[in-house]
């Protein structure tokens, strides 16, 4: 095969084509076909890059600039006790992981005692939640911020999380650090935490510019300093630990030492011991903010190829698999099947070691999906288009010539 040939070759690029077409007609194929949701199933919501994290995640260093403290089930009063506690030891902010913020018509007294202390406690950022995606303006309609008496004594920060709905078990990977909700910007409850405590982290986080950012998980609660909530409230326990650090105040079960067997506010993470088909939920939310912060804060972010880049690497890739499987063909003919069959096994081991590597070792999210689906397609679509098409081609000609000579 020539040089010449190799790069202006009609059939590669005819084959090309109906390969992508075959994949285009996969994606969008409107059946919902009992073995195919037996296949969703199984693999769940499976990602390359869940067996790096959760492997690697157990020998990263723990974040000591984070403190995670459980508020169980306290009533606003004890929580307010609890940021009393904390802030006489100065942290750098502390952020409360609580939606909504219900005031106490029974006992007023106690939105009192809370209100009190957060003008107390400038440093304090509650929690609010976007609603309503409006898709054609690209913006959310309404943002629900604790009620007025507290809301206006503190900053607030969302803390919507993305999951896909049309995914079985609803994966927690990418977060979203800014969005628009009516006519203003409005920050991440993790991108608000960072800007008042690490400002010049939070502006590097805003030059990147990335509308999501996939989440860098560290690890789970053991990954941060922990207080239980007993324990915050005895005025005989040292805080000393929360001093210049950020806290963040959340729900970690009734008891910290036994977080799997509380299920309320837990979500599917990367981090799930099992990579295809899912465990428990296995973390919390607000341990998902704690990760999301750490990644703000020391700048530990994971790039991700473009869908530009990935469709052209595809392209071109499918292009010269098919110059090179039909010059096989062309060349080796008897041998073809072992050599397709080769080549799909040492492709896609080489693909995944590679989409592997790059995560570890770059943090780079390649994206060869596309290119993994071309090795599984091609060589049969190669061998069927080289078996069928010249024959008809021929005939084609043939009918042709002969209704020429007969007219």
């Amino acid at each position: 095969m020539t040089v010449k040939r190799m790069f202006i070759n009609v059939h590669a690029f005819v084959v090309t084509g109906l390969i992508i077409g075959i994949m285009l007609f996969l994606v969008w194929l409107p059946v919902n076909a009992d073995f195919l949701n037996l296949f969703s199933e199984t693999l769940g919501d499976f990602d390359v890059s869940d067996v790096v994290l959760s492997q690697l995640h157990d020998v990263n260093e723990p974040d000591t600039s984070i403190v995670l403290v459980n508020i169980a089930h306290l009533p606003k009063q004890l929580i307010a006790s609890q940021i009393e506690r904390l802030s006489a030891f100065h942290p750098k902010v502390i952020g409360l992981d609580v939606f909504p913020l219900v005031p106490n018509p029974y006992n007023p007294e106690y939105d009192s005692l809370f209100m009190a202390t957060l003008r107390r406690n400038p440093n304090v950022v509650l929690a609010s939640k976007l609603s309503d995606w409006n898709k054609a303006m690209g913006r959310y309609e309404s943002l629900y911020k604790a009620p007025a008496q507290f809301s206006t004594l503190a900053q607030s920060g969302y803390v919507n999380l993305i999951v896909d709905d049309n995914k079985p078990y609803r994966v927690v990977r990418e977060c979203s650090m800014r969005e628009r909700a009516g006519d203003s910007i409005e920050l991440s409850f993790a991108a608000k935490l960072a800007l008042l405590s690490y400002p010049s982290e939070h502006k590097y986080l805003l030059e990147r510019d990335n509308k999501k950012e996939i989440i860098n998980y560290r690890g789970n609660m053991r990954s941060f300093y922990t207080l239980e909530s007993s324990d915050v409230l005895d005025s005989s326990f040292d805080l000393a630990i929360v001093h210049n650090k950020i806290v963040l105040m959340g729900y970690l079960g009734e008891d910290i030492s036994q977080p799997t067997q509380a299920t309320e506010d837990r979500f599917f993470t990367p981090l799930n011991e099992r990579y295809i088909g899912k465990a428990d939920r296995d973390m919390f939310g607000v341990v998902i903010h704690a990760n999301i912060v750490s990644m703000i804060i020391h700048k530990n972010y994971i790039d991700e190829m473009s869908l530009w880049l990935s469709y052209g690497i595809a392209f071109l890739f499918c292009y010269f698999y098919v110059v090179f499987l039909e010059y096989m063909n062309e060349r080796f003919s008897r041998f073809y099947e072992v050599v397709s069959l080769g080549s799909q096994l040492f492709l896609g081991i080489s693909l995944l070691f590679l989409t592997l590597g790059a995560f570890s070792y770059f943090r780079y999210d390649a994206n060869l999906s596309l290119v993994l689906l071309i090795v599984a397609i091609a060589p049969n679509a190669v061998e069927i288009y080289l078996t069928f098409v010249p024959s008809v081609l021929k005939e084609l000609h043939h009918r042709i010539s002969r209704s020429h000579l007969q007219s």
